[in-house]
């Protein structure tokens, strides 16, 4: 009876798993949308001020306490001996529309650090990941899931990544009272 619970309960769940498949990757991007660097979507921004490493550590710290969830966690994670900040951050909320049916996008969790150097700082976004029942990487995708879907799903990560990096760069530098001078994505 044992044996025949643990078989009922095995075939059950083999039953219900989802298969994913690998995210196509066009142009070294997921589906021609996110960017990809060592296997993963990553989003990288390098620019150069004329301030201390000090000074854009501090406001490293000042984005991340007002602009994370949990910014207790990244003031702890935040080294000032290093001048790096690394948090998680989430993406939710947003919804998209495909054949005049409105969806929602699944929370997705991210990495991010910011490195603070003398004159630059350089910020990293990465490791994203479908947060919920079927929590997957973006590098992977629900084979029941159309390529559309996925797409419109990418597309918005992919824009508030892009709007996340235009609002570190334009706090960092107007709290310096500089503005970037050269960057590179």
């Amino acid at each position: 009876m044992k044996y025949l619970s643990f078989f009922a309960i095995a075939l059950l769940l083999s039953s219900c798993s989802a298969t994913f498949i690998p995210t196509e990757v066009q142009n070294g991007k997921l589906l021609g949308i996110m960017p990809m660097k060592h296997g993963k979507a990553t989003y990288q921004y390098t620019s150069k001020l004329q301030a201390s490493r000090e000074d854009i550590f501090r406001q490293s710290r000042r984005w991340a306490a007002f602009h994370i969830k949990n910014a207790p966690s990244a003031l702890l994670i935040g080294d000032n001996l290093t001048g790096d900040i690394i948090v998680n951050g989430t993406i939710s909320g947003r919804t998209y529309v495909m054949n005049k049916t409105n969806y929602i996008l699944p929370t997705v969790n991210y990495a991010a650090s910011i490195e603070s150097y003398e004159g630059s700082f350089r910020v990293t976004f990465t490791n994203f990941w479908f947060d919920g029942v079927l929590s997957h990487p973006v590098e992977t995708r629900l084979k029941s899931l159309s390529k559309k879907s996925v797409s419109q799903q990418l597309e918005i990560i992919h824009n508030e990544a892009e709007s996340m990096l235009a609002d570190i760069r334009t706090f960092i530098a107007s709290e310096i009272r500089e503005s970037p001078t050269t960057s590179e994505k």
